[in-house]
């Protein structure tokens, strides 16, 4: 019987700057050649440096971190082997679906680039660390959460609809990585009330 090790889920911090750039440049390279669901292979420039460090500078960056690792990408408690990006920004693409209701940008949270290393995956990250952003989403009084994927992500489609996430349809969309394709729109309101 296998053991599970503990993953840590927290937001990151200014000084984890150098190991984050480096995890995600890894997990580019990763998906680039594992998801083969992506219509033209990423070219490796999402999320680029320039966006992972605005977002930690001004919005929210999670960390899945993993202290039992001797080698990886490390913070001062544990490897980063997950992450994912929070803003307000989202791509034009957005502006087709027809969301549960009309909110600010501001009142809403974006979720970019949910990611797990691949030698990590199976236990648990990507779920942890989207239940946490949920958790540190509504503390901060977003209304919605919003975010997409490309159809043919399965794995992925199947943690958003386990975690209560909605459909809203699938819309094509142009990003600079992969070009146009069809991309699957999640939202979840969260009760402010």
């Amino acid at each position: 019987m296998s053991i599970k090790k503990k993953v840590i889920v927290r937001l990151a911090k200014k000084e984890d700057s150098e190991p984050l750039l480096g995890f995600f440049h890894q997990a580019a390279i990763e998906v680039n050649e594992m998801l083969t669901c992506l219509p033209n292979g990423s070219k490796g420039i999402y999320p680029s440096p320039e966006m992972i460090l605005d977002i930690l500078e001004n919005h929210k960056v999670y960390i899945a971190l993993d202290d039992t690792l001797k080698e990886g990408w490390r913070t001062e408690d544990g490897c980063i082997i997950g992450g994912m990006l929070s803003n307000h920004s989202y791509n034009p693409g957005f502006l087709q679906v027809d969301w549960q209701r009309k909110l600010k940008d501001e009142e809403v949270a974006y979720w970019h680039c949910l990611r797990v290393l691949y030698a990590s995956q199976g236990r648990g990250a990507a779920r942890q660390i989207m239940s946490t952003a949920i958790q540190y989403e509504k503390e901060a009084g977003m209304n919605a959460i919003r975010f997409d994927t490309v159809t043919g992500n399965d794995n992925a489609i199947h943690l958003y609809d386990s975690l209560g996430f909605e459909r809203r349809g699938i819309y094509p969309v142009y990003e600079e990585d992969i070009g146009w394709h069809d991309s699957l729109m999640f939202e979840m309101s969260l009760d402010q009330s």
